[in-house]
Protein backbone atom coordinates (compact mmCIF):
# COMPACT_ATOMS: atom_id res chain seq x y z
CA UNK A 1 0.00 0.00 0.00
CA UNK A 2 1.55 3.30 -1.10
CA UNK A 3 1.15 6.66 0.69
CA UNK A 4 2.75 10.09 0.31
CA UNK A 5 4.68 11.41 3.30
CA UNK A 6 6.45 14.68 4.04
CA UNK A 7 9.63 14.27 6.10
CA UNK A 8 10.91 17.86 5.79
CA UNK A 9 9.44 21.15 4.65
CA UNK A 10 10.28 22.45 1.18
CA UNK A 11 9.23 22.36 -2.44
CA UNK A 12 6.66 19.56 -2.80
CA UNK A 13 8.37 17.89 -5.78
CA UNK A 14 11.52 17.54 -3.67
CA UNK A 15 10.20 16.65 -0.22
CA UNK A 16 7.14 14.43 -0.73
CA UNK A 17 8.19 10.78 -0.72
CA UNK A 18 6.20 7.71 -1.62
CA UNK A 19 6.25 4.96 1.01
CA UNK A 20 5.12 1.37 0.53
CA UNK A 21 3.88 -0.03 3.82
CA UNK A 22 1.40 -2.53 5.16
CA UNK A 23 -2.00 -1.31 6.27
CA UNK A 24 -3.49 -3.26 9.13
CA UNK A 25 -7.15 -4.04 9.62
CA UNK A 26 -9.33 -1.15 10.77
CA UNK A 27 -9.57 -0.80 14.56
CA UNK A 28 -12.79 -0.32 16.49
CA UNK A 29 -14.49 2.84 15.23
CA UNK A 30 -12.48 2.90 11.99
CA UNK A 31 -13.19 2.13 8.35
CA UNK A 32 -10.67 1.09 5.72
CA UNK A 33 -11.09 3.21 2.62
CA UNK A 34 -9.63 2.79 -0.88
CA UNK A 35 -8.90 6.32 -2.10
CA UNK A 36 -10.45 7.01 -5.52
CA UNK A 37 -9.59 10.71 -5.90
CA UNK A 38 -7.73 13.36 -3.92
CA UNK A 39 -6.98 16.80 -5.35
CA UNK A 40 -3.85 18.83 -4.82
CA UNK A 41 -4.96 22.06 -3.16
CA UNK A 42 -2.96 25.25 -2.69
CA UNK A 43 -3.33 24.58 1.06
CA UNK A 44 -1.64 21.19 0.59
CA UNK A 45 1.29 22.80 -1.20
CA UNK A 46 1.62 25.52 1.43
CA UNK A 47 1.43 22.92 4.22
CA UNK A 48 4.23 20.90 2.58
CA UNK A 49 6.32 24.07 2.36
CA UNK A 50 5.68 24.75 6.06
CA UNK A 51 3.78 27.96 5.27
CA UNK A 52 0.24 26.96 6.30
CA UNK A 53 -1.26 26.46 9.72
CA UNK A 54 -0.28 28.03 13.00
CA UNK A 55 -0.40 26.84 16.59
CA UNK A 56 -2.24 23.56 16.98
CA UNK A 57 -3.17 23.44 13.27
CA UNK A 58 0.47 23.63 12.11
CA UNK A 59 1.75 20.33 10.74
CA UNK A 60 4.50 18.56 12.65
CA UNK A 61 7.03 16.49 10.78
CA UNK A 62 6.76 13.91 9.49
CA UNK A 63 3.16 13.90 8.23
CA UNK A 64 1.07 12.11 5.64
CA UNK A 65 0.03 14.45 2.80
CA UNK A 66 -3.42 15.25 1.45
CA UNK A 67 -6.38 17.01 3.04
CA UNK A 68 -9.47 15.98 1.08
CA UNK A 69 -10.74 13.22 -1.15
CA UNK A 70 -13.24 10.49 -1.90
CA UNK A 71 -12.97 6.76 -1.45
CA UNK A 72 -14.86 3.50 -1.17
CA UNK A 73 -15.21 1.66 2.13
CA UNK A 74 -13.55 -1.77 1.94
CA UNK A 75 -13.78 -2.89 5.57
CA UNK A 76 -15.08 -1.64 8.89
CA UNK A 77 -13.88 -2.19 12.43
CA UNK A 78 -16.00 -3.05 15.42
CA UNK A 79 -18.70 -0.63 16.53
CA UNK A 80 -19.01 1.03 13.10
CA UNK A 81 -22.57 1.58 11.92
CA UNK A 82 -22.31 4.94 10.15
CA UNK A 83 -20.75 3.45 6.98
CA UNK A 84 -20.84 0.06 5.28
CA UNK A 85 -18.55 -1.85 2.97
CA UNK A 86 -19.14 -0.52 -0.56
CA UNK A 87 -20.18 3.00 0.52
CA UNK A 88 -18.76 5.92 -1.44
CA UNK A 89 -17.47 8.39 1.16
CA UNK A 90 -16.05 11.87 1.34
CA UNK A 91 -12.93 11.92 3.46
CA UNK A 92 -13.73 14.84 5.75
CA UNK A 93 -11.81 15.56 8.97
CA UNK A 94 -9.11 13.18 7.73
CA UNK A 95 -5.49 14.08 6.97
CA UNK A 96 -3.02 12.03 4.97
CA UNK A 97 -5.29 11.13 2.08
CA UNK A 98 -2.69 10.94 -0.70
CA UNK A 99 -2.31 7.21 -0.97
CA UNK A 100 -3.98 4.04 -2.12
CA UNK A 101 -5.81 3.22 1.12
CA UNK A 102 -6.13 4.39 4.69
CA UNK A 103 -7.84 3.57 7.95
CA UNK A 104 -9.91 6.52 9.17
CA UNK A 105 -12.28 7.28 12.01
CA UNK A 106 -15.67 6.30 10.64
CA UNK A 107 -17.23 9.33 12.36
CA UNK A 108 -15.21 11.59 10.04
CA UNK A 109 -16.56 10.02 6.85
CA UNK A 110 -19.52 11.45 4.95
CA UNK A 111 -21.53 9.01 2.85
CA UNK A 112 -22.16 10.17 -0.72
CA UNK A 113 -24.77 9.08 -3.26
CA UNK A 114 -23.65 5.90 -5.01
CA UNK A 115 -23.67 7.65 -8.41
CA UNK A 116 -21.62 10.69 -7.32
CA UNK A 117 -18.65 11.50 -9.54
CA UNK A 118 -15.56 10.86 -7.35
CA UNK A 119 -13.53 13.49 -9.21
CA UNK A 120 -16.10 16.21 -8.50
CA UNK A 121 -16.94 15.06 -4.98
CA UNK A 122 -13.25 14.94 -4.03
CA UNK A 123 -13.20 18.74 -4.06
CA UNK A 124 -16.22 19.38 -1.81
CA UNK A 125 -14.45 19.73 1.54
CA UNK A 126 -12.02 22.61 0.91
CA UNK A 127 -12.93 24.37 -2.33
CA UNK A 128 -16.55 25.49 -1.74
CA UNK A 129 -15.88 27.04 1.70
CA UNK A 130 -12.79 28.77 0.29
CA UNK A 131 -14.81 30.21 -2.60
CA UNK A 132 -17.57 31.33 -0.23
CA UNK A 133 -15.06 33.11 2.02
CA UNK A 134 -13.55 34.92 -0.95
Amino acid sequence: MKRARVVRFGEPAKVVSLFDLPLGEPKAGEAQVAVLASPINPADLLRIRGEYGYGPSAPTLPFWAGTEGVGRVEAVGEDVSSVQVGDLVMLARVNGIWGEKLNAEAAGLVTLPADADPLQAAMLVVNPPTAECM
